[in-house]
């Protein structure tokens, strides 16, 4: 290193779309330095006499000789593990984090302010990193699947989120049709949470808490015919337990006030 470690002579640091990222720098290596960049799914590894890895075969047709491989194909190790036999070592005596979930989260608004550095926030069985981009957040939950199960862990990461980790889904509405959503209990659906009910389009056309005991209820009249979205959120962002929303249609359209 240049430099004695944790002593860098800059005292800053840039957060990257790790996605624009790689596309900035295929584009570069293959238009400034002279790289060939081939998209192809690799099916076979060729050896020579002594073992050492000399080409590959691609699924493309697309065969790929040279004297340097690097395996970047992750835990399917193609390369070091099936080609050449390099065993996986585990770490798990000192490494207990193994497991991750990571989200996109947006901004609740264009100009909220970006956060400059990463921000690492402890659970109970690993932490949480949020990293502040141009458009965007990424969030996610590494933690230790000896400790915390996937949907313990998941529910962790959506209390942290907030209002931004609520469930979401999308239905067609035709205008002046009556629909239902229930957490009740009453229809098949409900929730071991204190959750919350809204119907969106861009804005909140409807709402309710606590419709029946901690459990929320919204009769909803489509005001056009679109797509909507509902949103089940959790009153005090714990996200702790389950739900089953139940829906129901009107097969009464109204108009001026009256059945029709």
């Amino acid at each position: 290193m240049a430099t004695p470690e944790y002593e860098g002579q800059a005292n800053y640091a840039y957060h990257l779309d790790a996605g624009k990222f790689s596309h900035f720098l295929q584009r570069h290596c293959c238009e400034t330095l002279g790289v060939r960049h081939v998209r192809a799914d690799v099916t076979d590894v060729r050896k020579d006499e002594s073992g050492d890895i000399v080409g590959l075969d691609t699924e493309q047709g697309i065969a790929i000789d040279g004297d340097l491989f690097v395996d970047c194909t992750g835990f399917a190790a193609l390369l070091i593990g099936k080609a050449m036999g390099v065993p996986f070592r585990s770490c798990a005596d000192t490494l207990f984090c193994d497991t991750a979930l990571a989200i996109q989260v947006p901004y609740a608004q264009p100009d909220d302010p970006i956060a400059s550095h990463t921000l690492s926030t402890a659970q109970s069985a690993g932490w949480i990193w949020d990293i502040g981009l141009p458009t965007r957040r990424g969030v996610g939950h590494v933690f230790s699947s000896s400790h915390i199960d996937v949907d313990a862990a998941e529910r962790e990461l959506r209390a942290y989120i907030g209002p931004a980790g609520d469930w979401t889904f999308t239905f067609a509405g035709e205008a002046m049709r009556a629909y239902e959503f229930s957490l009740c209990g009453d229809g098949g659906g409900g929730a071991t949470f204190d959750t919350t009910v809204a119907i969106e389009d861009g804005g909140t056309l409807a709402f309710n808490d606590d419709s029946c005991g901690l459990q929320s209820h919204l009769e909803f009249t489509a005001p056009y015919t679109g797509t909507f979205t509902i949103r089940v959120g959790s009153y005090h962002d714990e996200y702790q337990g389950t739900f089953l929303l139940d829906y129901r249609k009107s097969d009464v359209i109204f108009r001026n006030g009256y059945d029709g």
